[in-house]
Parts: C-alpha cells; sequence; structure tokens
C-alpha cells in the first residue's frame, strides 16, 4: 500500500479506511442530459475533448480518482472551487497504478477561443503541460482514507 499520502474532496466526510472507487466523475458526466434546446453542457464538451487528446498510457479523468499533492494545495482548490467539500487525507490503494499530474485550473477553466483550434490545443494541453501550477493527480485504482485534517474555515 502507499505510503506518500495525498488529498481529495468529497462531498461528505469519509471514515479512515474508507475506499474511494475511480471512475465518479465520468458517472456523473454520463448522466447529464441536453435541454430542451439540445445544447451539452461545457463541462461535458471540456472533458470529452480532454479524453480524445488523452495519449493511451495515461489514466482516463472518466475513470480515475481526483487528488492533490499538499493539503495547502488542498485548501486552495477547496476555497476557489469545492467550498461545500471536505478534504480528505489519502493513499493510493495499488502502488503500481498509474497516474497523470496535470494542471486542474485546464481542465475547469472555461475556454478562452471559441475556435475549434484552441480548443483541441487547450485539450492536449492538459496531457503535456510538464510543471503544473494547480497540480492534481489522475489515479487509476481506488485510493484509502488515512485521516480528516484539521483545516482552516473557509473565509
Amino acid at each position: 500500500m502507499g505510503t506518500t499520502s495525498y488529498f481529495h474532496y468529497a462531498p461528505v466526510t469519509l471514515a479512515p479506511g474508507s475506499i474511494i472507487q475511480p471512475g465518479n466523475w465520468g458517472r456523473i458526466l454520463a448522466l447529464y442530459e441536453t435541454n430542451n434546446t439540445t445544447q451539452v453542457q461545457l463541462n461535458v464538451i471540456r472533458e470529452a475533448l480532454i479524453e480524445l487528446a488523452r495519449p493511451a498510457t495515461k489514466p482516463s479523468r472518466l475513470e480515475c480518482v481526483f487528488a492533490v499533492p499538499t493539503l495547502g494545495e488542498a485548501i486552495k482548490f477547496r476555497n476557489q472551487h469545492q467550498r461545500l467539500s471536505v478534504i480528505h487525507e489519502v493513499i493510493p490503494v495499488d502502488d503500481a497504478t498509474t497516474t497523470h499530474v496535470g494542471d486542474y485550473e485546464i481542465a475547469i477553466t472555461p475556454f478562452v477561443g471559441r475556435y475549434m483550434q484552441l480548443m483541441i490545443d487547450f485539450a492536449r494541453s492538459y496531457w503535456t503541460v510538464t510543471q503544473p501550477q494547480n497540480p492534481e493527480i489522475l489515479f487509476s485504482c481506488p485510493i484509502q482514507v488515512v485521516a480528516v485534517p484539521s483545516v482552516p474555515p473557509l473565509p
């Protein structure tokens, strides 16, 4: 079992020892429906483009578990993007898991341009950025909660 810990968000507090299975984000996206004007939500399009640009050696964002490398990064992400979530300290259950370190801002920021090439370039950049400013780690294996850290309250 892994010894390096990471940090994950969940909408509820999970007890130490709880196992978080990969694939929940993909499950949620698969349930999205088009609205009555047949428009698809932008996060579905963004994730589809990222998935289409994914190298075969990288874990799918749709079939993974997300984490960040430090508690400081977890607090920053929570304060900006997941204000209602609980931060959990976690470890991967398989040391040989496939991982990828991407920049979460690339994955969640709305498109900066409307042109197709910009959208394709954005999707490729998620997989090719070498030193992400906002690192998120994709794990292809389940992760286990080891603690619920004490964190400062929301600002």
